[in-house]
């Protein structure tokens, strides 16, 4: 004969019970949810509409869908320049290019600089370290206004101007927010792994390469995510400073103010800014976890 087991009180858990605090930041995030939605639809929506279903249904689904806008996107998406030689075209292909070196190699040093400054002021008591510190602070709460002239006659004359080499030794600063994250990051991380590393005969090197680093690199790869999109949507810093190298954003810019009767429509402005986002919406799919993954610090045994 099969017995039943009786369950006691403490085998049966008690179902969670939403309280309304819950309920309400269930509908907020709901709320915020469709609140960044909404935007990318309606403009994945028109971008695929006619000039005509355009002005006839604005908020509608497109009748028919017409995916010749990003045929037409494409063959007028570029920039002229204008230079001692003559005058040239650049086209999706370079400028996309273009995009990638620049939000690539500026990223990394944004990340890569600060993340030096700030291991070496949060694990060494010297007094240059509190300098550094108090310097960074002062740096982000005062604005700086006016330096833009002096910018760019420093880049032209130490050869930095108009190259991507150039960009990525501009960007490569601690004055940034990141830096007080990175800093506060290693500040907390326990000292046993580095104790450890010196123990066994590592230098201070090989401590922050094999030892600290690959164990922060989440925390690392996730600020070098979110500085990447940052780069890639600028096109302020493209225009200034690198002229014969247009990107995806500042032809975009340039894309906007199209005169010609057969781009200067809304549904053919959208089709300009979904071609540009797409590829950062790519990147975001592919590197999702390392933006919700936490940095898990332990294996310590006592």
């Amino acid at each position: 004969m099969k017995t039943i087991a009786k369950k006691t009180k403490k085998d049966v858990q008690p179902r969670p019970k939403f309280s309304v605090m819950a309920v309400i930041l269930l509908i907020g995030l709901i709320v915020y949810t469709i609140c960044l939605l909404s935007p990318l639809l309606y403009g994945l929506v028109t971008s695929l509409k006619t000039n005509e279903d355009y002005t006839l249904n604005p908020t509608g689904f497109p009748n028919p869908l017409s995916f010749s806008n990003y045929a037409t996107a494409f063959e007028g998406f570029y920039v002229t320049i204008y230079n001692a030689v003559g005058m040239r075209n650049i086209y999706l292909e370079r400028m996309m290019l273009n995009s990638l070196l620049y939000a690539l190699g500026c990223s990394f040093m944004s990340v890569a600089v600060p993340c030096l400054a700030a291991y070496v002021v949060a694990n060494y008591k010297y007094k240059i370290c509190n300098v550094i510190y108090v310097f960074v602070i002062i740096s982000i709460i005062l604005p700086i206004v006016g330096s833009l002239p002096s910018e760019l006659q420093l880049a032209r004359a130490l050869g930095l101007y108009d190259n991507f080499f150039g960009l990525w030794i501009m960007s490569g600063h601690i004055r940034s927010m990141y830096f007080l994250i990175l800093h506060a990051t290693f500040k907390a991380f326990p000292k046993d792994y580095a104790e450890a590393a010196k123990i066994d005969g590592g230098g201070p090197f090989t401590v922050f390469f094999r030892i600290i680093l690959p164990l922060t690199k989440t925390v690392f790869f996730t600020i070098m995510l979110i500085k990447f999109i940052e780069f890639w949507n600028d096109y302020q810093t493209a225009l200034i400073y690198m002229p014969s190298n247009p990107t995806l954003s500042y032809g975009l810019y340039l894309f906007r103010f199209n005169t010609n009767t057969e781009y200067a429509t809304m549904p053919m402005t959208l089709t300009g800014c979904m071609i540009v986002f797409l590829p950062i919406l790519v990147i975001f799919l592919c590197f999702r976890n390392r933006i919700i993954g936490n940095l898990t610090i332990g294996g310590l045994k006592g």
